[in-house]
């Protein structure tokens, strides 16, 4: 049994193509037996979605955009000189972060590269002393 909101999401993520593959299922055979073919059509557009819902094809649609971003976003921070920014600049040059994390004391601010990417990297911006003294460009 799922122990937090976000894993029964999660879950229903997981299992939704399966029912909505089933949905397909019994609206192709209802096609068969009647004339008509805007259920098909609909259903057909409702499990492309869910599949593109599902952890596991965002997994291998979306990492390597996931990626690239990360990259491109620990770029344009270095060429800016974000080493050294204090925590205005670094929201004036990224913007608002997704989450702000402690670390051992260390402030870190995780901005999320691709929304809605079950398994999706954060960008993130280490602090010490108000002062950034790292990146990383893809937390995994």
């Amino acid at each position: 049994m799922p122990s937090s909101f976000t894993e029964l999401i999660f879950l229903l993520a997981l299992f939704l193509p399966v029912l909505v593959a089933a949905f397909l299922v019994k609206v192709l055979i209802e096609r068969r037996q009647h004339s008509g073919n805007h259920k098909v059509k609909t259903w057909t557009v409702v499990m492309v979605l869910a599949l593109l819902w599902n952890p596991f094809a965002q997994a291998i649609i979306l990492e390597p955009l996931d990626s690239m971003w990360g990259v491109a976003m620990s770029n344009r921070a270095s060429a800016a000189g974000i080493i050294g920014m204090d925590e205005t600049q670094v929201r004036s040059l990224l913007g608002e972060p997704s989450k702000v994390r402690y670390y051992s004391n260390v402030l870190t601010w995780e901005y999320k590269q691709i929304p809605g990417y079950w398994f999706g990297s954060y960008f993130q911006v280490f602090f010490r002393s108000g002062v950034v003294y790292g990146i990383e460009a893809n937390d995994d």
